[in-house]
């Protein structure tokens, strides 16, 4: 098992898969049954073909557990910081410490970058990600609203000095 950065040879198929099952077990309950089930593997395998460089995937060797988004602060309040866009990993591989690795190369990765302090938003319902996140001490500081589908929600940002 390795991890590395994402590539222009990699099975952005695959990868688009990956996040869609990921995303759906993740936010289902939680976010509406009507949204998720428009989703579609194409809209994530688009997103990573168009910034490769920012993200990483975890391999066995041709298979995909697991992949992670990581950048410069997008929110202007945030400027300074590395962000933490997504973590995911295949369901079939949940609780098997798949995420812990990803987050802990998007620490060294932002660190390498430059960055002393990073943040990431969860969904304020998410339970399973706050703890997941606490457990790494990030600290939850500020919220905001935002409309996902058709639905208003509440997230949670968390932020961490690395």
């Amino acid at each position: 098992m390795k991890i590395r950065q994402l590539t222009s040879r990699d099975d952005f198929a695959a990868l688009g898969n990956l996040f869609l099952k990921s995303f759906k077990v993740a936010y289902s309950g939680l976010l509406s049954k009507t949204y998720l089930d428009n989703l579609t593997a194409d809209q994530w395998a688009k997103r990573l073909r168009n910034n490769p460089q920012e993200n990483w995937v975890l391999v066995d060797g041709d298979k995909y557990l697991g992949v992670s988004t990581i950048h410069a602060a997008r929110d202007q309040s945030m400027l300074g910081y590395g962000e933490i866009q997504a973590i995911y990993v295949d369901p079939g591989y949940f609780r098997q410490g798949y995420g812990s690795i990803l987050l802990a190369n998007d620490f060294k990765q932002l660190k390498k970058q430059g960055y002393t302090r990073i943040y990431l938003w969860a969904l304020a319902e998410n339970i399973r990600a706050r703890k997941f996140y606490e457990k790494y001490e990030l600290s939850e500081n500020g919220s905001k609203q935002v409309k996902i589908g058709d639905q208003t929600v509440r997230l949670i940002r968390f932020t961490k000095p690395i």
